[in-house]
């Protein structure tokens, strides 16, 4: 299992790509790990997988913040 998991390509597009560019890799991805901020809703209209973390203040919770999804 270590193993598989030391192949996994992981890239970090913080401050480094446009937002163009983010897209793309998002298009790419099996799946976006993000805070709760634009890349996440970006990754969910893509159809891509996330994994989303937020804070834990309640007027940051994700029934308010969250991405919506097509039912």
């Amino acid at each position: 299992m270590i193993d598989q998991m030391r192949r996994i390509p992981v890239f970090v597009a913080a401050g480094s790509v446009s937002v163009r560019e983010l897209a793309a890799l998002f298009a790419c991805a099996n799946v976006v790990v993000s805070n709760s901020t634009g890349p996440l809703h970006m990754a969910v209209a893509l159809d891509v997988p996330t994994v989303s973390i937020y804070s834990p203040l309640a007027t940051c919770h994700p029934r308010r913040w969250g991405p919506i999804r097509p039912i």
